[in-house]
């Protein structure tokens, strides 16, 4: 048996009696407030990830284009390197890639699930592709080879060289931007 007594209610004074439910309520108004908070912010993320779900699938499923070549250089619309521009945070979901090592250090980024109506296809990529540099410039994780290609090539540009090492063979991948 218990041998542990617990004061009942009536046994507090007064003025600790009468400020209970009072506390109580704040507590119950306070915890009702932080759950409405984060119901609108779930509200808010779960309405960005389905804009961005949307966009993914909806680039996903375009019919892809052949990319366009003008001799051995692939050519890109400046309209799609703008679109991609603008769409920057969507860009990420057409391609995936991890750093590759080679004896330890990161030689570049083996990119993959290369979505078909990408700007990275346009460009002549492909999965599986390491890219080793770009210009001479090295990308060590994805985020930065998205950056690259999308901040450094112009429209009517220079043509821009990457490096590529696809199977066993390294190869030279050449686009520029053009406006149609």
């Amino acid at each position: 048996m218990d041998t542990a007594k617990t004061a009942p209610l009536e046994a507090l004074p007064a003025t600790r009696r009468s400020g209970l439910p009072l506390m109580l309520f704040g507590i119950i108004v306070v915890l009702i407030a932080i759950s409405a908070a984060l119901f609108l912010k779930n509200e808010a993320l779960r309405t960005r990830l389905t804009t961005l779900e949307a966009r993914v699938k909806e680039m996903e499923n375009a019919a892809p284009r052949a990319p366009q070549r003008e001799g051995d250089v692939f050519v890109i619309r400046e309209s799609d390197l703008l679109d991609a521009r603008a769409h920057r945070g969507d860009i990420l979901g057409l391609i995936r890639g991890t750093p590759f090592f080679s004896k330890g250090t990161i030689v570049g980024v083996r990119v993959f699930q290369i979505a078909a109506a990408s700007i990275f296809r346009l460009i002549g990529l492909e999965n599986g592709d390491v890219i080793l540099d770009i210009d001479g410039s090295s990308p060590k994780e994805v985020g930065a080879l998205v950056d690259d290609i999308l901040d450094k090539t112009e429209a009517e540009g220079a043509v821009r060289t990457v490096r590529v090492k696809r199977r066993m063979d390294e190869v030279t991948i050449q686009f520029k931007a053009k406006s149609y």
